[in-house]
């Protein structure tokens, strides 16, 4: 339940529309948790050059529910905004992840959940507007230990689908279905 409630009134404002004022009793309830059982993060990356101005934003949440598991999360906005003459055009979407991971020993350890994402939203300067459709993934990983502390190895084993909408529904009448396999090694400096 603190879990739910820590989602809605921190790490989704804009649904609360709450003033500092109103946030301090959520903040002083927040900072009771023991602070080595949560870890918060949030990133953002951009990339930006004549034509293109892109924005990521993302809120990551991890719990340790016992000793051996945890329950990740994360949300996501991506914008964008790209300017060539008379195709300029909009881009955004919004994405969900949660994945409850088991750790075997202090080297590996697997996870399996799902990450949800929006309908895709192009807008143009010509005033048209095409939302590409809803993609939801889900997905089997294990981690293990890299060259480094802040560095894994990670496999994963996921299925994406994307669900067609009236917009495309000649492009896309059924569920459309991507199968993979990737191995990562992530690294963070």
């Amino acid at each position: 339940m603190k879990t739910v409630l820590f989602c809605i009134f921190v790490l989704i404002p804009k649904l609360c529309f709450a003033n500092i004022e109103m946030l301090e009793p959520t903040i002083e309830w927040l900072s009771g948790f023991d602070s080595e059982n949560i870890e918060l993060g949030v990133d953002k990356s951009a990339i930006k050059f004549a034509g293109c101005n892109q924005v990521t934003y993302s809120a990551s949440f991890n719990q340790a529910l016992t000793k051996s598991a945890s329950l990740e999360m994360s949300l996501g906005y991506a914008k964008g905004r790209h300017s060539w003459g008379v195709f300029n055009q909009r881009v955004s979407f919004k994405e969900l992840s949660i994945i409850p991971r088991y750790q075997f020993n202090h080297d590996v350890s697997i996870g399996a959940g799902v990450t949800l994402q929006t309908s895709t939203e192009f807008k143009s300067a010509q005033g048209v507007q095409l939302d590409l459709p809803k993609n939801s993934e889900w997905l089997l990983n294990a981690r293990m230990n890299g060259m480094h502390s802040s560095h894994y190895w990670e496999v994963a084993i996921a299925s994406q689908t994307w669900n067609g909408n009236q917009t495309l529904s000649s492009i896309f009448d059924k569920k459309v279905t991507n199968n993979k396999l990737e191995l990562q090694y992530k690294g963070y400096f």
